[in-house]
């Protein structure tokens, strides 16, 4: 079996077993041109339908960005549009294509970063009123890479260019005609020198024989040279984002978008995490969001996920154009059928598999997580529960699922948990007997509607992760955690 499918974290497989009528509904979501934000609580299986929708969606060019990484929200939209817009490369301007000393080089340049999906500036195709210097400090500074091909001659565009490059911190890629530099111009061998000694730019030098061998060099040098720098320079383009306001960012990336032929789908996993963006009101960023998905763009479409409800109560007012779609745990009957999947042994007994899942719970992650440790087992059986689950407490592994539900919760929220969890399922008065602090409602009100940890139905709350209940259990009294696993 494939063990890489039971690792902790996400199922990245083209269709989530006990996920089908999800994946349906949200296809159909996208088709029809609907915002999406995917609710559910931690280890629900939301990165995995996430995930199935990049490997079975061929309509959309698409985008993936994850706030759990960074918790910041110019670089949100800094990795948006360093990813949604094309390369852009601008081509010294040493002759015009097809004349000239480098003519043909640029007419070659041109297609060569057209054919790599980057797209190329080459002056002589602007029809621009302004000063042919103001065009170029614009569309350098706008540009991911500078190529800067020199052949002998010296040219005062050239060299304005390559200045404005260095300025603009913009990564140069230089491509020197002839192995040797007798004859050049003195200018161009001070380029050349000092992109030696100082380490402005990336250089490599392509023969000056006969045309067919030049071009030939010329195209496959470059064409290698892209390939190869296109993530790095999408790098540097963030970094220069993140020198920038957020709205900066955010502006250039909705007007990138906007006139291009693409279909784009942005994928924003754990969107909730920007409310820790110190440095931006997150209202102010759902309000940016609420405005520009309102305007009219029928080839933007977003999905976002988000493990804390950062869409009701008091944010209720934003984003109302997105549909808000729940991801729930499994009922115990799919539950049983994805452990026998996750298996692949579809002749376990029932009765086994069933009394597994009372252990590790209906959570996609839990059940995975489970379904590797009794995988390492020649033979299943009851007793196989106890053990399993007591590896799970010497692995530590129950207690980073604990760390995970709590990681973002205040001290009174985990105060109320380490002390009701233990006895739940339990209707409110129950857990009143337990643990009544002043302001319980509004605390029950938080761990279930908006932290997703607590699940009510019909008037009893049950923990959404059976796996965060036995960790609570073991770390506050082992000699019950014991009896308990026995006793199922």
């Amino acid at each position: 079996m494939n063990e890489d499918i039971l690792r902790p974290g996400a199922l990245d497989m083209p269709n989530p077993p006990g996920r089908e009528k999800e994946m349906k509904e949200i296809k159909q979501m996208i088709k029809e041109q609907r915002h999406i934000i995917l609710l559910g609580a931690r280890r629900v299986g939301k990165t995995s339908l996430k995930n199935a929708i990049v490997k079975t969606n061929l309509e959309h060019t698409i985008i993936e960005d994850d706030c759990m990484n960074h918790r910041n929200i110019n670089m949100l939209f800094a990795h948006l549009f360093a990813y949604s817009k094309h390369i852009k490369i601008f081509v010294s301007s040493v002759g015009k294509k097809g004349k000239e000393e480098l003519g043909k080089e640029r007419e070659i340049a041109e297609k060569t970063i057209k054919k790599c999906g980057c797209e190329p500036f080459l002056i002589e195709n602007i029809a621009d009123p302004d000063p042919p210097s103001d065009v170029e400090e614009k569309n350098i500074a706008d540009s991911d890479a500078f190529l800067l091909i020199l052949g002998k001659e010296d040219s005062e565009n050239v060299m304005e260019e390559y200045k404005f490059a260095l300025e603009y911190k913009i990564p140069i890629f230089c491509m020197i005609k002839g192995e040797k530099d007798d004859g050049r111009d003195t200018k161009v061998i001070g380029i050349i020198k000092e992109i030696q000694q100082n380490n402005t730019a990336v250089y490599k030098r392509y023969s000056n024989g006969k045309e067919e061998e030049f071009i030939k060099e010329f195209r496959e040098i470059l064409n290698d040279s892209i390939e190869r720098k296109e993530k790095e320079w999408r790098r540097e383009r963030i970094e220069r984002c993140m020198k920038d306001e957020w709205r900066i960012t955010a502006d250039k990336f909705f007007e990138s978008v906007k006139g291009q032929k693409n279909k784009f789908l942005f994928l924003i996993d754990e969107f909730g995490e920007l409310r820790n963006d110190a440095n931006v009101n997150f209202d102010d960023l759902l309000a940016y969001l609420r405005a520009k998905t309102d305007e009219p763009q029928e080839n933007v479409l977003f999905i976002i996920t988000g493990s804390e409800n950062v869409f009701t109560f008091e944010n209720q007012k934003y984003l109302i154009n997105f549909d808000n779609f729940w991801v729930r745990p499994f009922e115990n009957g799919i539950a049983v059928e994805v452990l026998r999947i996750m298996l692949k042994d579809k002749h376990l007994d029932d009765k086994l598999l069933n009394k597994f899942i009372e252990i590790c719970g209906t959570l996609p992650a839990d059940i995975k997580l489970f379904a590797l440790k009794i995988r390492r087992k020649k033979k299943i059986n009851e007793d196989d529960l106890i053990d399993i689950t007591n590896e799970l407490m010497k692995n530590r592994e129950l207690i980073r699922v604990r760390d995970i539900f709590f990681n973002s919760l205040d001290s009174e929220s985990k105060k109320f948990l380490e002390k009701i969890m233990p006895d739940l399922p339990a209707s409110k008065n129950q857990m009143k007997l337990l643990y009544e602090p002043e302001n319980f409602d509004e605390i029950l009100d938080k761990i279930s509607e908006y932290h997703f940890i607590l699940e009510e139905k019909g008037g009893v709350y049950y923990p959404i992760s059976s796996l965060l209940r036995w960790a609570i259990i073991y770390k506050n009294d082992i000699n019950r955690f014991n009896d308990l696993i026995t006793k199922i």
